[in-house]
């Protein structure tokens, strides 16, 4: 009897292992078939994360390829606007040209070309991409110029008994090259112009009613800034005779005669003092490129900066502070500053790299990376922001540098183009790289469910029959047990 019941008890532990198995089985397709992954071997699996590693980081590069194309899209846009006012501008100097029009007619042309200009200073200021400007060269970079006296580059001796070439000098900022002069009036009641230009336009300095005479010292001064330039008259002047004389004198000098060469002017610049150190002067991305002075007066309330056109100012306290002024530019004051003692001019240079450079990386290692740059194109990088239309003859100076401005930027804007080709292309590359990689992955990993249905549907049959065999063997064993027992 013991050996009857011992063998009906193991055909029943084979039958239960086997329907254990079989519903093992089943519970395993059945995973595969909600998850989508299939059973597969270490090794296999290693490989498939592998691939499936590779493909999101192909995902990621076809998504840095249609964002950097978007980038370029957006300096695309700003150089289209930019362009189209450059042959506005150029059509306003052909017009100032004319001989039709008088120099009254031609300072309304400056007016509309001066605000052309500054549009496209705008527009290159304000053509950004996550707040970051991409047209206006990128940040800003300063540089000191140190102790630094009021003078001119060499000056051309002027006709004899006119002017004293050795004693001119300068106070304030009066930064830049020597453009024209300008003489009216008669002996002992001249009016003088001197029209200076730099990165930030022209600077106008003017004397009235000056009257000549031996060593007598002439001031011109720019009404916006106060900056002076001084001219002395030689020791006996009896070639300034009219208003032609005295202008023949003053362009000669200054080389802005006919084959002359204009004299650059040199602003004084004082060391570091009161409040202010090394390095404490900082330029932000607004800040446009150029050459500036600050400066505080003794017992002043405001710090002052100007770039010899434009006047910045700030109102300040005693001791340590940040000042900001609107165009972007800080000046960071220690506690040692005081409102009674003067800060002179210190004059600071401020430059741009000239571009912005990016690179995206468009395939699954590092060193896969499409470097690109787009160039600076502010007037003054595009060489026009000194130029004007006010004279016939200024007017002819312009119009060669708008078709070379114009010509930059059309240049600018092919080279985009064809990077904006080259991301079209490899996202379009990459599109059909992660769809392979994505199929060799699924060889690996993911189920075929085809096969795991059928496979499911025959460990389920395959269960179920385990299972009514363990039945019937387990309802034998108590009828055999119950008819030995009665």
């Amino acid at each position: 009897m013991a050996t009857i019941t011992a063998g009906y008890h193991s055909s029943a532990e084979v039958n239960r292992n086997t329907l254990n198995r079989n519903l093992s089985k089943a519970a395993g397709h059945l995973e595969s078939l909600a998850t989508g992954k299939a059973q597969v071997s270490a090794a296999a699996k290693a490989i498939g994360n592998k691939l499936d590693s590779i493909s999101k980081v192909l995902e990621a590069a076809k998504t840095n390829a249609i964002q950097g194309n978007a980038v370029l899209s957006v300096a695309q846009g700003g150089l289209n606007e930019i362009v189209e006012l450059l042959g506005q501008a150029k059509a306003l100097a052909t017009q100032s040209i004319s001989g039709a029009l008088d120099d009254t007619a031609r300072g309304l042309l400056q007016k509309e070309f001066n605000a052309l200009l500054k549009q496209i200073n705008n527009i290159a200021g304000q053509t950004r991409w996550n707040g970051v400007g991409i047209l206006d060269g990128g940040l800003r970079s300063v540089v000191e110029a140190g102790t630094v006296a009021g003078s001119t580059s060499v000056l051309v001796a002027p006709p004899a008994n006119t002017l004293d070439q050795t004693t001119d000098a300068i106070t304030g900022f009066a930064e830049g090259t020597v453009q024209s002069t300008a003489v009216s009036g008669s002996p002992g009641a001249y009016n003088v112009t001197v029209k200076v230009v730099n990165q930030a336009g022209t600077q106008t300095f003017a004397a009235t009613n000056f009257a000549e005479g031996n060593n007598v010292t002439m001031t011109l001064t720019n009404a916006t800034t106060g900056a002076t330039i001084a001219v002395n008259c030689a020791a006996t002047p009896t070639a300034i005779t009219d208003a032609s004389s005295f202008k023949v004198a003053l362009d000669t000098m200054f080389g802005t005669n006919s084959g002359g060469t204009p004299v650059r002017l040199v602003s004084p610049s004082a060391a570091f003092a009161n409040g202010m150190a090394s390095g404490s002067i900082k330029a932000g991305p607004s800040t446009a490129a150029g050459t500036y002075g600050v400066s505080h007066a003794a017992n002043g309330t405001t710090l002052s900066l100007t770039d010899g056109v434009n006047v910045w100012t700030e109102n300040v306290t005693a001791g340590a502070q940040k000042v900001l002024f609107k165009n972007g530019v800080s000046v960071d004051l220690t506690s040692s500053f005081a409102l009674a003692t003067a800060n002179t001019m210190v004059k600071f240079t401020v430059s741009t790299a000239g571009k912005i450079d990016l690179e995206f990386q468009t395939a699954e290692t590092e060193k896969d990376l499409l470097s690109t740059s787009i160039e600076e194109v502010t007037t003054a990088k595009l060489g026009i922001g000194f130029v004007s239309i006010d004279t016939a003859s200024n007017a002819k100076i312009a119009e060669p540098l708008l078709d070379s401005a114009v010509t930059t930027v059309n240049g600018i804007m092919a080279t985009l183009q064809a990077q904006k080709n080259q991301l079209d292309s490899t996202a379009s590359n990459l599109g059909v790289a992660i769809e392979n990689t994505r199929s060799a992955k699924a060889t690996f990993l993911d189920a075929d469910v085809a096969k795991e249905m059928t496979d499911f549907t025959v460990s389920s049959i395959l269960g179920q029959i385990s299972n009514a065999m363990v039945v019937q063997t387990m309802q034998q064993h108590r009828e055999l047990v119950r008819l030995a027992q009665s």
